[in-house]
């Protein structure tokens, strides 16, 4: 049985409302101006708690973090707060690679997950070892060797190149470059045997006595160099 036209203008007269609601009904405190509506779009992220930015910041990656503290001076202070604190960002993070920038050989960091670079916050350094977000860095001046977060600049330094018993004393030559003493003498080596102590560049005692580095977790460091 067709439906009369009376029910077919009924049905269209019904789709025409839903397709159209009407919101004038509603109260006043629901309805949004446009000014409104576009200031809602514009939020002051500014005026954030820092407790609150401090915990954002640990869901994000450190490179974010580090950039966040671009957003604004409170955010800057925010992150200054976070790496002061040691607060760990998202765990596991993908790795990052640290190199030398072609254009003027300053240190810098490039994360492959993001495609992004940042400018390490440090140098004069060589690096010998990495783990846990921390390089083992020795200075290119004394080769005394420290550790070195190259995102936040945190250093802890470790005990210096002459407090190694191979090393037998230090010295300043003509020009004020550090020298080192080193005792290249093995038991088992008659190659050495006749070399004694010779006084050599801090680079190359950084050379002989920085051979195999592990860093662990909990930041201990176990050093390998000339055998005995």
């Amino acid at each position: 049985m067709e439906p009369s036209g009376g029910a077919e203008a009924a049905t269209e007269q019904l789709a025409g409302i839903s397709d159209q609601p009407d919101w004038s009904g509603l109260p006043e405190d629901l309805l949004l101006t446009e000014q409104q509506a576009s200031a809602t779009d514009q939020r002051d992220w500014s005026g954030l708690p820092e407790d609150l930015l401090l915990t954002a910041m640990a869901s994000m990656e450190v490179l974010d973090v580090l950039n966040s503290s671009t957003v604004c001076s409170s955010w800057s202070t925010a992150c200054t707060q976070f790496c002061r604190l040691h607060l760990h960002a998202k765990p596991n993070p993908p790795p990052c690679l640290l190199h030398a920038r072609a254009a003027d050989g300053a240190a810098t960091i490039y994360s492959p997950s993001t495609d992004a670079t940042f400018p390490s916050r440090g140098g004069g350094f060589a690096v010998a070892s990495s783990a846990h977000g921390w390089l083992f860095a020795v200075d290119d001046a004394t080769a005394n060797p420290f550790l070195f977060n190259p995102l936040t600049g945190d250093r802890t330094a470790l005990p210096p190149l002459a407090t190694l018993e191979r090393v037998k004393g230090t010295s300043l030559n003509g020009d004020g470059t550090v020298m080192y003493d080193v005792d290249h003498w093995r038991p088992t080596c008659a190659a050495t045997a006749a070399m004694g102590v010779e006084p050599v560049t801090a680079r190359r005692a950084r050379d002989w006595m920085f051979r195999r580095i592990v860093i662990s977790a909990a930041g201990v460091v176990l050093l390998v160099h000339i055998s005995v």
